[in-house]
């Protein structure tokens, strides 16, 4: 249902920085430097946090990857999401140059009812960030 970010300044004693909403069913998170990016694997209206959840039959539903900017570690805020064919239930960071992350999505298995995943889909989805 979202993610928590955590000061780790001390790290004897971590402490909870913020704690941000945003459904989107497996929510894995990767960082790098200032971006964080979030997994969505189920099936919502639009990209932005807070919208209504949708059914997988959709073909305009929104499944990718969210992106954060957690520069401001107590207010995290939204820059942007990268839509994915079946979602993303995995996501691995890949670090490129100063400028670029790879971002290595696995998704669900591929359903003839999923009009976005269809049979078959086993390709490997990677993201190019900024």
């Amino acid at each position: 249902n979202g993610f928590i970010v955590y000061d780790i300044s001390d790290p004897e004693s971590p402490q909870v920085a913020s704690r941000v909403l945003c459904e989107g069913g497996q929510g894995d998170v990767s960082v790098s430097g200032d971006l964080l990016y979030y997994s969505v694997d189920y099936p919502r209206e639009s990209e932005e946090c807070g919208a209504p959840s949708s059914t997988p039959a959709d073909a305009d539903a929104f499944e990718g990857v969210r992106i954060f900017d957690i520069s401001d570690k107590a207010a995290p805020s939204y820059v942007g999401a990268v839509r994915t064919d079946c979602g993303s239930h995995t996501n691995t960071l890949v670090p490129g140059d100063a400028d670029t992350d790879y971002i290595y999505v696995s998704s669900y298995a591929p359903s003839d009812s999923y009009p976005n995943c269809q049979t078959p889909h086993d390709k490997i989805s990677v993201i190019e960030v900024p």
